[in-house]
């Protein structure tokens, strides 16, 4: 029995979605690529009944992306000759918003949110 079959047969995940990514960049294998991409964005759109928008996709990477650059801050505070605040409470701080993150309940922005409020807290 492969994996897959163990994954379906215990409905461990409500959706999974193997995908099938080249190790080559030429361009036959991007336009490859980019098909794969769209059938995965065709299927979450079946699934899970949205709409999934070029600017959708924009969006998301910017907050994606505030997010990295937030907790590039934190790490960097870490960094001082004496930090601020010990690993744990940084964990306290970069762990939640991805582990809520991945089953819905806050979205990025929030989590930014908090983010920010620690950095100002840390900064004062």
């Amino acid at each position: 029995m492969r994996l897959w079959d163990v994954i379906l047969a215990l409905k461990l995940n409500p959706f999974c979605y193997a995908m099938h990514v080249p190790f080559v960049g030429n361009e036959l294998n991007v336009r490859f690529f980019r098909d794969e991409i769209r059938r995965l964005i065709s299927t979450l759109e079946e699934s899970f009944k949205v709409t999934i928008t070029d600017d959708s996709i924009r969006s998301s990477i910017k907050i994606y992306n505030k997010t990295r650059e937030l907790l590039a801050k934190v790490y960097e505070l870490r960094k001082k000759e004496v930090p601020p605040l010990s690993g744990a409470e940084v964990l306290g701080i970069i762990v939640p918003p991805r582990s809520w993150s991945a089953n819905g309940s806050i979205c990025m922005g929030d989590a930014q949110e908090m983010i920010e409020n620690a950095l100002k807290t840390l900064t004062e």
